[in-house]
């Protein structure tokens, strides 16, 4: 039987919230160390109002801090929205686009049921939805 591609890539994903496997860890893939450095920089962003005012107090600190603020989440933050895309193979063994995507409504039904239902240290109702779906065909065998 053919492992769905659309399974893995939900799975490789909630995998990250375990032990990571990868050479690198959970810090580091395959994006270069600019991109993590932006990134840092764009979460140092979140520091309060009034530690920006008196920047001499944490001057003294021995590291970088990040000072932000616990706030409670709509429901709609707590929505990832997934671009699913298939492969030529997938396609392949379910014969037509109506079986694909109806296996792909399967498949994230039994995510959100999971994440819905799980405690991930505070954090709960963590739902998710297909937001686009790309469905390649036999003939996009050699499109990438």
């Amino acid at each position: 039987m053919v492992l769905p591609t659309v399974l893995i890539l939900l799975l490789s994903w909630a995998a990250g919230l375990g032990d990571y496997p990868h050479k690198y860890g959970p810090q580091g893939g395959c994006a270069d160390h600019s991109v993590f450095e932006r990134m840092r920089k764009y979460q140092m962003t979140g520091v309060e109002e009034g530690a920006r005012a008196h920047p001499e107090k944490h001057a003294a600190s021995s590291g970088p801090e990040l000072l932000r603020k616990k706030r409670t989440t709509l429901a709609e933050r707590n929505t990832c929205q997934l671009y699913i895309q298939t492969d030529h193979l997938f396609f392949k063994y379910y014969g037509t686009r109506e079986a694909v995507i109806a296996q792909i409504s399967s498949h994230v039904k039994a995510i959100d049921t999971i994440y819905q239902t799980t405690d991930f240290s505070g954090i709960r109702n963590i739902s998710f939805m297909v937001k686009r779906i790309r469905i390649n065909t036999t003939s996009d065998e050699k499109d990438p």
